[in-house]
């Protein structure tokens, strides 16, 4: 859990388009996977993460689309995922289920290894320009993630697989809270990223 010591992640340099390219290769294949969340799926694809160099989450480009009015569609490569409300809640049950399944390390891995490609959602999303038609408030995706990434923090903090662990606990909590804080807003995608 070495991603959690610091809470805040640091920007790393611009990949290259080659770099954007295998990053889009590899994910898009997980967030197909993504697109129909069970506690199945939420575990091949965090095996899949496990196997993806750290680097990937910082490469990956991710675009919206969708309804002017909501853009809750996330593409990254040939791989698109409507990522709104209902796929929010199903995948958070779903990650729920796979947590009370597994041994504290594996639930605490397979913790990780979504949040990193939520987090990686998060900094592609400072980039887009897409806007809800006729106001300033930011495409849904990106709420979409960012809930999610709380939810799944929560559900690690109500699960076996956090205790005896205080300094896990303490910073599971303060990502938590990063996150509603920079979720209340819904005026701009945040530049910050826990």
């Amino acid at each position: 859990m070495a991603s959690l010591a610091g809470c805040q992640r640091s920007d790393p340099p611009q990949p290259t388009i080659a770099e954007v390219r295998q990053a889009e290769r590899r994910l898009a294949p997980v967030w197909e996977l993504l697109a129909r969340p069970d506690a199945d799926t939420l575990r091949e694809a965090a095996r899949a993460l496990a196997d993806f160099p750290p680097q990937i989450h910082d490469n990956a480009v991710y675009t919206v689309e969708g309804d002017p009015a909501l853009l809750d569609v996330l593409r990254i490569g040939d791989a698109t995922v409507r990522v709104d409300g209902d796929w929010m809640q199903a995948t958070a049950r779903s990650f729920k289920s796979l947590v009370q399944s597994q041994q504290p390390d594996e639930a605490r891995w397979a913790y990780e290894a979504l949040d990193g490609l939520l987090a990686g959602v998060m900094r592609s999303a400072r980039s887009w320009a897409g806007k809800r038609a006729g106001s300033n408030t930011v495409p849904l995706a990106h709420h979409s993630v960012l809930n999610l990434r709380a939810l799944l923090a929560r559900v690690m903090l109500e699960s076996d697989a956090t205790a005896g662990d205080p300094g896990l606990r303490d910073a599971l909590k303060a990502r938590r809270e990063r996150l509603h804080a920079i979720g209340r807003d819904f005026s701009r995608i945040s530049p910050e990223v826990p």
